[in-house]
């Protein structure tokens, strides 16, 4: 929920409103601190993202840019969390008063540790993206309201209360299910001499390039799994004679988020159950073939490792989709909000 949903004002606005729905309403100053919270999350999120003019106008499809997309991303989580905040006030919800004096004491530890102690060293700093100490603290009070109204809507017994029919449909709707021959054709681990691995600075293991030798052996199995296959023997049964990876017995659940091998997953995503394909990657060779997902595969302990997430996932899908329903009722000061975009925004990374 923290990529889709951010603070968000339902207080009275500081400076002009740019969106309002219902009673609640957020300011130019919020959206402006947004914007740099969200620049600075792309910023670290992506190795390649620069702040400058080329990669702002480096453009992804259809003529639009990287700025516009991202301008349209924060709009529109803006958006969701507005309305997440109007439903928080109609529902007649409050912060507790601990909690309100856990956001004032955290922002107090902010002072000293930023600003040694001084209020306005701080206030200079939080001018940087717009806003002051105390619409700071309206921004924290808002994402507490933000969070406890979601956890609300799914706890046991709450109004979106998913079942397990709905956690089901969610796998079955977003999962594959493949087989997965591997031959790594592509490097092997360097060692030393006494054949223990030799490591990066960064703590990953060494590779280099397969050596003659090597390379022809690795290409002998490859043509001796293209031809099996070719002659009709069973993919599992291949799978079982010459992969490199059988780690899964019951296979590989894929999503299309998953931090797996690109190539892997759009060919999985591709296929229809019963077919397979050959194809390559930086990793080496594979050969993917798609089966029948078994039933509540989330509910078997040895999938656990692609489905430790599978609930709160699905109750992001289901949030997004009941508020993108409500989206075209929030008001947009579009005048106001084309003076913003991520581009020209400071860039926050830890307030």
């Amino acid at each position: 929920l923290v990529c889709l949903l951010i603070p968000c004002g339902g207080c009275a606005a500081d400076t002009v409103e740019v969106m309002r729905y219902g009673e609640s309403s957020i300011s130019a100053n919020m959206y402006s601190y947004w914007l740099a919270s969200y620049k600075g999350s792309f910023m670290y999120t992506f190795s390649d993202a620069t702040d400058t003019d080329a990669f702002w106008d480096t453009v992804l499809y259809d003529d639009v840019t990287v700025e516009e997309y991202l301008d349209g991303v924060v709009l529109n989580n803006v958006k969701r969390t507005l309305i997440c905040m109007e439903l928080f006030r109609q529902k007649g919800m409050k912060l507790s008063p601990s909690l309100e004096e856990e956001i004032d004491s955290y922002i107090d530890e902010l002072i000293d540790e930023r600003a040694g102690g001084s209020k306005n060293v701080f206030n200079e700093e939080l001018a940087k993206f717009g806003i002051n100490v105390r619409m700071l603290r309206d921004i924290y009070r808002c994402e507490e309201q933000t969070s406890q109204l979601v956890e609300a809507l799914y706890a046991p017994g709450g109004e979106r209360e998913l079942t397990a029919a709905d956690i089901d449909t969610y796998c079955r709707e977003n999962y594959v299910r493949i087989y997965h021959i591997y031959v790594n054709n592509a490097h092997v681990y360097e060692t030393d001499d006494q054949g223990h691995y030799n490591y990066n600075q960064d703590g990953t293991i060494k590779l280099r390039p397969l050596n003659e030798e090597e390379a022809a052996a690795k290409a002998a199995v490859i043509a001796q799994i293209d031809a099996e296959l070719a002659e009709g023997k069973d993919f599992l049964e291949v799978y079982e004679n010459y992969s490199e990876d059988t780690y899964y017995k019951n296979g590989y659940y894929l999503t299309r988020q998953i931090d797996f091998i690109p190539e892997v997953v759009d060919a999985a995503f591709e296929l229809q159950v019963g077919e397979s394909v050959k194809v390559s990657s930086d990793y080496g060779t594979h050969w993917v073939y798609r089966v029948e997902m078994d039933e509540r595969p989330y509910a078997n302990e040895e999938n656990i490792d692609f489905f430790t997430t599978i609930e709160s996932d699905a109750e992001d899908a289901d949030l997004r989709a009941f508020l993108d329903f409500l989206i075209p009722q929030v008001e947009v000061n579009e005048e106001e909000i084309e003076k913003f975009s991520i581009r020209d925004a400071a860039i926050n990374y830890s307030i």
